[in-house]
């Protein structure tokens, strides 16, 4: 519930700061409604096919970056990441080249939907190499934000450290 209320927030104080979307989209806006139902698909299959990288290597960078629209950006407030499109599959080539990670796993568990938005936390774990061998990891709440332009995600906003 602790999470329900945060992602409620959040999604508020951004909804109802026009400066956060208005500037950011350009003329013409975030475009025509985009269905709930597909704007979930994408996320949920931003989430599947970010996990395979780590199986599919760097063939599997261009299955993610199909969901994305051709000016996406993605943001990290905690970690200080602001990436356009280029970056981020630079990123996840680095990503795969270290194969410090493995058997991914995030479970959605909840989300907000607005106009071409969409909010979520989530619950995820996977592996990671050590010099001890492999460790589990979790962490429990990590709170979201999808943009869709376009019918496709046009930036990710991350919310957690």
């Amino acid at each position: 519930m602790k999470h329900l209320f945060k992602t409620a927030a959040l999604v508020c104080a951004l909804t109802f700061t026009q400066a956060t979307f208005a500037p950011a989209f350009g003329e013409g806006g975030s475009g025509a409604p985009m269905d709930e139902a597909k704007m979930a698909e994408m996320v949920d299959a931003w989430y599947a096919r970010t996990a395979a990288l780590s199986m599919k290597g760097e063939a599997g960078i261009e299955d993610v970056m199909a969901l994305a629209h051709p000016e996406m950006t993605y943001i990290h407030t905690e970690y200080d990441a602001n990436m356009d499109r280029d970056g981020l599959i630079a990123g996840f080539k680095r990503r795969v080249a270290r194969a410090v990670t493995r058997n991914s796993q995030s479970t959605i568990t909840n989300r907000i939907a607005g106009k071409n938005m969409m909010a979520i936390t989530r619950d995820t774990s996977h592996e990671r190499r050590t010099n001890e061998g492999w460790k589990t990891r979790e962490s429990k709440g990590l709170t979201t934000v999808f943009l869709f332009r376009d019918a496709k995600i046009w930036r990710i906003t991350e919310y957690w450290d």
